[in-house]
C-alpha cells in the first residue's frame, strides 16, 4: 500500500518537474499551482516546511545511524553502557551524532566537481549494505534459530508500542514510507540537468520505484528473519 500512493504521489511530482524543470522544485511548483493570488503564500508554507524537514532529517538520520553503530556495544559483549538511559551512552551518542552531523554539513562545502564522487561513494555503500543483509541474515538465520513460518511473518502483528492497534498501524504504515522520500532530489538540481524536462522527471519516478521495490524486497526478508516466540529460547 505505501508503494502504491507513493508511486503514484511520486509520478505526479515527475509531470510536475518536467513541466518546470527549476531549481527549488516544490516550493517553486506550489507557488506555480497558487496562481497570482495565493502564489507567493502557498510557496512560503511549502518552502518553510522543505527546510524544517530536511533540517531536522540531517540531525535525525544522523542519530539514527549512531544508534546502530552503538548497538554494536550488546552484538560485541563490550564492557560499556548500553542503556539509553545511561549517562555514558547519552554523552557518546550525542558527541558521535554532532561529529557525524558537522562531517554532513562539510561535505556542502567541496567544490562541486566533488560531488559525483561523493554520490558514487554513498550510492556503492548503500547497494553493498543491501546486498550483505540479502545474504548475511538468512545465513545467520538459518544457522542459529530459524526462519519464522509463512502464518508467522504475515498473519501474526507484535505491538511493542503500547499504543492502540489502530495507531500501532498508523505506525507501521509511517515506518515503511519513511525510506520512500527525498525523491523530489532530482527536481532541486533540474537546472543544472541536461534535457531537465525528461531526465528529472525520470529521476524522481524511477528512483521511488528502485526504493520501493528494494524496500519491499527488505521488509519481506526481515519478516522471516525477525525473532518469533516460538525460538526466543535459542538465543537465551
Amino acid at each position: 500500500m505505501t508503494c502504491v500512493f507513493t508511486f503514484i504521489t511520486a509520478a505526479v511530482i515527475a509531470e510536475i518537474c518536467s513541466s518546470l524543470p527549476l531549481a527549488g522544485s516544490i516550493y517553486l511548483w506550489a507557488a506555480e499551482a497558487g496562481g497570482p493570488r495565493f502564489g507567493r503564500f502557498f510557496g512560503f508554507i511549502v518552502a518553510w516546511w522543505s527546510t524544517t524537514a530536511w533540517t531536522t532529517f540531517c540531525a535525525s538520520n544522523t542519530q539514527g545511524a549512531v544508534n546502530y553503530l552503538l548497538a554494536e556495544i550488546v552484538v560485541f559483549d563490550v564492557d560499556y553502557p548500553s542503556d539509553s538511559d545511561h549517562i555514558k551512552y547519552r554523552a557518546v551518542q550525542w558527541a558521535v551524532t554532532e561529529f557525524m552531523l558537522a562531517v554532513a554539513c562539510i561535505v556542502n562545502l567541496l567544490p562541486p566537481k566533488f560531488f559525483r564522487w561523493i554520490f558514487y561513494a554513498s550510492s556503492s555503500m548503500v547497494v553493498l549494505d543491501f546486498i550483505l543483509n540479502m545474504i548475511w541474515l538468512p545465513i545467520g538465520v538459518a544457522q542459529t534459530y530459524g526462519f519464522r513460518t509463512a502464518h508467522e511473518a504475515f498473519m501474526t502483528t507484535y505491538n511493542g508500542t503500547g499504543a492502540p492497534a489502530g495507531w500501532n498501524w498508523c505506525l507501521s504504515y509511517l515506518a515503511t514510507a519513511g525510506i520512500l522520500i527525498g525523491f523530489d532530489a532530482s527536481g532541486h538540481v533540474a537546472e543544472e540537468t541536461k534535457n531537465a524536462s525528461v531526465n528529472a522527471a525520470k529521476g524522481i519516478f524511477w528512483s521511488t520505484v528502485v526504493s520501493g521495490i528494494g524496500g519491499f524486497i527488505v521488509v519481506i526478508m526481515f519478516l522471516f528473519c525477525v525473532v518469533s516466540d516460538a525460538n526466543a529460547d535459542v538465543l537465551e
